[in-house]
């Protein structure tokens, strides 16, 4: 099959369709490789729909290898996070505590500069911490 000895339509879409004998497959590549601009214009549409899918599965891989890259960072954020989490609470368990924030009948009495760090602290953990780290936890699983 020269140059100008085009394949039949039935021998390109049997090719195109993986269905062409090896003799059939080789005449047409051989074909095509002459740079038959008829032939190629016929077969181009094909080869770029049978890229496409390659393409998105190569960007899919690397989009998944980002994603695990992603989701390995969330998790060595979210083990700071319970560290400072154990730090935070550790200072909050060192601070002493009024007689107000131990015993009902002392709510008469003002509360320290520690007892309000012991209650700031607490609340940033149970408030903001906590919840961050539950969420960070879930985005990363």
């Amino acid at each position: 099959m020269g140059h100008r000895d085009h394949p039949t339509s039935d021998a390109l879409l049997r090719f195109l369709a993986g269905e062409a004998s090896k003799a059939e497959r080789r005449a047409i590549v051989r074909h095509l490789l002459t740079g038959c601009r008829e032939c190629i214009a016929v077969t181009r549409p094909v080869w770029l729909v049978a890229k496409s899918p390659m393409r998105n599965l190569e960007n899919l891989e690397k989009d998944m290898t980002d994603l695990q890259e992603v989701r390995d960072q969330l998790r060595i954020a979210v083990r700071e996070l319970e560290d400072l989490r154990t730090r935070l609470l550790g200072i909050q368990a060192s601070l002493p505590l009024s007689p107000a924030d131990t015993s009902p009948e002392d709510m008469e009495e003002p509360a320290t500069p520690a007892s309000e760090m012991h209650a700031v602290l607490g609340c940033v953990v149970r408030d903001y911490l906590d919840p961050l780290i539950r969420d960070l936890r879930g985005a990363a699983g």
